[in-house]
């Protein structure tokens, strides 16, 4: 959500008044369990405390859910952007939410945005080819994974996808998945 939260801290800065108000009307009665787990000195701002909690809320956990009841059906291949240093082609640039791997990010790894490629450092290159190559693999056979290419496994955990560093990772963890089912219950 970080890049549509710096829209919000553009037009108004996110302060922690602001953010305790955010939490009271989207959680209601769950709004102080929401401050304890997203409290927002463990940011860098109030604004990116929010932008987690939106991310986590409404954006990881609810695709996590949605993979994890389609695979129940055919093959899923879950992965997550993680290059935080990626071409801010959103052109938000607000100090207080670093653009990090924001929504569509990945899209500059995988085609030239406008016809103009965007400048990419040598990890970031690398990660394009990798990407490139599962999708094109996976089109071309129904499986992403190649000769040489870190496994991407339909049963296993999310794949990170981040310059050099291409894992999986425990992604309903990072995203505090368990709480958000807890708070729906």
């Amino acid at each position: 959500m970080r890049a549509f939260i710096t829209g919000v801290e553009k037009l108004k800065p996110i302060t922690e008044e602001r953010y305790q108000e955010f939490l009271r009307n989207a959680f209601d009665e769950h709004a102080d369990e929401v401050a304890a787990k997203y409290p927002s000195r463990d940011y860098l701002s109030p604004a990116m405390a929010w932008a987690t909690v939106t991310t986590d809320r409404s954006w990881a956990c609810p695709t996590a859910e949605g993979n994890r009841l389609l695979s129940r059906r055919t093959p899923v291949h879950s992965y997550e952007f993680d290059d935080k240093n990626a071409p801010n082609v959103n052109g938000n640039d607000v100090p207080t939410v670093p653009h990090g791997a924001a929504h569509a990010l990945d899209l500059v790894s995988l085609f030239e945005l406008s016809g103009v490629e965007k400048s990419l450092d040598e990890a970031q290159k690398r990660l394009s080819e990798q990407m490139i190559a599962y999708w094109t693999t996976f089109m071309r056979t129904g499986d992403p994974n190649g000769h040489g290419s870190p496994r991407w496994d339909s049963s296993g955990p999310v794949l990170s996808l981040a310059p050099d560093a291409i894992r999986p990772v425990a992604h309903d963890a990072d995203h505090r998945c368990g709480f958000w089912t807890g708070l729906r219950s």
